[in-house]
């Protein structure tokens, strides 16, 4: 949300399952056309790490959960299992990318050592 308030091009990957709430996805919308920036939702991890400066790795949790039912909550996990930070999407960054996280980081969850 910080980010689309400085006039940044933000990029959100997330699986179809875990969204966001829709308040939040409108606010981050107003406040990158507010200040020149831009805000995409894709499905696509390859997609949003193509050139991206600055990488921002979060665990993921979606407002459905409460609709689908917890037993469905461990399949759709681990349908997303290779949503991980790695060296190959890493690799689709521009050459001066960082990579930030809130800490601690799960790692070999949402990130590898690499």
């Amino acid at each position: 949300m910080v980010m689309t308030r400085c006039g940044t091009d933000v990029v959100y990957a997330h699986p179809p399952e875990f969204t966001l709430d829709p308040k939040i996805v409108e606010k981050a919308r107003r406040n990158a056309e507010e200040t020149g920036g831009s805000f995409e939702e894709t499905g696509n991890l390859r997609e949003a790490f193509e050139g991206a400066d600055v990488t921002y790795v979060r665990n993921h949790t979606t407002l459905n959960f409460a609709d689908i039912g917890p037993q469905a909550d461990t399949a759709v996990i681990d349908k997303y299992k290779g949503w991980t930070c790695k060296e190959s999407p890493m690799d689709l960054t521009s050459k001066s990318s960082i990579f930030m996280h809130c800490l601690p980081v799960d790692r070999g969850h949402e990130v590898t050592n690499e």
